[in-house]
């Protein structure tokens, strides 16, 4: 089974990761579908996008119960039947599922490479910069993926269009404690609205959890 497992992350948030070793058809059998969601599946053609699309589904299944029914907002938001918030997100191998029974969160996974420092001042505000202190220089590009990493959940929290992640998702403060906490602010109509989350590093990838704070 390509569960890897399901942990608790601050409060009642839950991350379940899910290994993508098996074949669509595989986890086609092992997925309980609705029967609204088979259309969904059919307009699917790649491989990897199904199995990220029926690993997602079991997931849901395993944490928020069997008969857990995920769909998309208009803005492609994923949403849970019945549930609280969730999200979604797909790195390499794995595919990563958060969840909070009561309150949105948004969250993401990202596969750590040294590729990332070609677009760092794409999305790395200034401001940011002064945080550069945490990590020893020859680490700096695990920095920029973690700043990555912050802004994908925060946008997935929004879950709406028009953020810009270098204008519009600022982060913070980060404090390496038990829980490794991450603060920043989300920038809409020139106001700020405070963020905040845990991340981690585990086996070559980065995870960020957010929550409005």
């Amino acid at each position: 089974m390509p569960l890897s497992y399901i942990s608790k992350l601050g409060g009642d948030v839950k991350l379940g990761f899910w290994q993508m070793a098996e074949s669509s058809e595989t986890l086609l059998k092992i997925c309980a579908l609705h029967s609204y969601e088979y259309d969904d599946y059919a307009a699917l053609h790649h491989e990897k996008v199904k199995k990220q699309w029926l690993s997602a589904r079991l997931l849901a299944q395993k944490i928020c119960g069997q008969n857990a029914q995920v769909y998309y907002d208009d803005f492609g938001k994923p949403h849970c039947f019945g549930f609280g918030g969730i999200s979604i997100s797909h790195s390499g191998e794995y595919v990563l599922l958060a969840t909070d029974p009561n309150n949105p969160i948004g969250v993401d996974i990202e596969l750590i490479t040294q590729k990332i420092i070609r677009i760092k001042d794409k999305f790395i505000s200034l401001e940011e910069e002064a945080l550069f202190e945490y990590f020893r220089n020859e680490k700096l590009f695990m920095f920029y993926h973690l700043i990555w990493s912050f802004k994908e959940a925060a946008f997935k929290l929004y879950g709406k269009k028009g953020l810009i992640f270098k204008k519009h998702i600022i982060l913070r403060e980060l404090q390496t404690n038990k829980m490794n906490t991450i603060n920043g602010v989300l920038i809409i109509n020139n106001e700020e609205v405070e963020i905040t989350g845990n991340f981690l590093f585990i086996g070559g990838y980065v995870i960020c959890t957010c929550q409005y704070k």
